[in-house]
């Protein structure tokens, strides 16, 4: 494991520059409206909930290829299906840990540069980011949060490198005993990978906010290192410029109710994109100003449970066991495609599919994954769709067995 909790020593010198801060956005608590539960199509699949967490996934390897996942011409990124420096793809990607909470570490550097962005509840119901860099990777990322225990799974599911600020005492544990220790690093001061700025530098004004990665500096540390020499070959999903032949429902914009930073996609026509905004107000980019803005959105429904691990005092750590199979919504081209997901391999990507289980084509760009449990709702209403996820009831340790 590289990594520590402590630098011997002066502190190292700070090569990251933060811009001038953006104006940070609401940090009230938004009201939630009520959903209409009584759609005439709504994805209801609490059928397949299981009731206690399970520890640790046990995936049973395909007999036969995956249909849905494709190889990736050497000048194609796999995760974008757009054209991309080969040198790059021959390297792994990196996942990066971005905090989502409080509202005020709004705007974050870096995300727009990501391939993918993976948004997902933590404990007390707020969210945080994983970002998949694979083709870009800028010199200011963050600020830098820690772990939880969905990143047990995403480094494996993209064969990536993973940066992070740390994890609570079970997280850690898993990291450091799992298949991609020798590809994870977390510090609180590493520069110039992970480096520390003053807290009067970022709009929260708190040391918790201040720890920023440099993602090209960071890609250069691995790959020196890279026992593997390089990414091991994965299949890429199926990407189309032209929308699935089958019927799709109009989404013109997406309400997702994550109960403390509610997301609303609104869908651009003239550029093909989506836009975003969090907490009722646009979700820019720190370093450009821009919009953050997608070409794929996908609602991936798997089972949360509570797990052993304690991140606080009053909580646990929340498990999404984003293994198996589940839902999912892909939205794109102003309209959306009921699917599912499918991850019987621990390494390699997850596929994506319709019910009848052809592949299910991704528009080439930008995708940004919104994780929510399995008896979250949906619901279709005027042109779009409101999803309203699930929260687990009071948070209580889990049965012992």
């Amino acid at each position: 494991m590289w990594g520590c909790t402590t630098r011997a020593g002066a502190p190292p010198t700070v090569v990251i520059t933060i811009p001038a801060a953006h104006t940070p956005l609401p940090s009230t608590t938004p009201v939630l409206p009520t959903l209409i539960t009584t759609a005439a199509s709504a994805i209801d699949p609490t059928s397949t909930r299981t009731a206690e967490p399970v520890q640790l996934p046990s995936l049973t390897p395909s007999a036969t290829p995956n249909p849905t996942l494709t190889a990736a011409p050497s000048n194609i990124n796999p995760l974008t299906g757009l054209p991309a420096d080969p040198v790059a793809l021959a390297q792994r990607p990196l996942n990066v840990k971005v905090s989502n909470a409080p509202a005020c570490v709004r705007p974050q550097h870096g995300l727009a540069q990501a391939d993918l962005v993976f948004e997902h509840y933590v404990e007390a119901w707020a969210t945080r980011f994983t970002a998949v860099f694979h083709s870009q990777y800028p010199e200011v990322v963050g600020s830098v949060r820690s772990a939880r225990m969905l990143d047990l799974e995403l480094p494996a599911i993209f064969s990536a490198n993973f940066l992070f600020s740390g994890a609570s005492g079970g997280v850690q544990e898993r990291i450091d005993d799992s298949d991609f220790a020798d590809r994870s690093l977390y510090a609180l001061d590493l520069c110039p990978i992970l480096c520390r700025v003053p807290a009067e530098s970022v709009p929260c004004g708190e040391r918790a906010h201040t720890l920023f990665a440099n993602a090209h500096a960071g890609q250069q540390w691995f790959a020196e290192r890279d026992s593997d020499e390089g990414l091991l070959a994965f299949e890429g999903w199926t990407f189309s410029k032209q929308a699935p032949s089958s019927a799709g429902s109009a989404a013109e914009k997406v309400d997702i109710y994550y109960a403390n930073a509610p997301v609303v996609w609104t869908y651009e026509a003239e550029s093909g994109t989506y836009l975003r905004a969090q907490s009722g107000a646009p979700h820019v980019d720190a370093s450009s100003g821009l919009t953050h803005r997608a070409a794929n959105v996908v609602v991936l429904f798997a089972n949360h449970v509570y797990s052993s691990i304690q991140e606080s005092t009053h909580w646990y750590s929340l498990e999404i066991q984003f293994w198996g199979e589940g839902p999912l919504l892909l939205i794109h081209d102003g309209q959306v495609f009921e699917g599912e997901w499918r991850r019987w391999e621990r390494e390699g990507l997850f596929e994506i599919f319709t019910e009848s289980g052809e592949a299910l084509p991704l528009r080439p760009g930008q995708t940004w994954f919104q994780m929510v449990g399995l008896a979250s709702t949906v619901v279709y209403a005027d042109g779009g769709l409101e999803i309203d996820p699930e929260e687990l009831p009071l948070n209580t340790p889990p049965t012992s067995p």
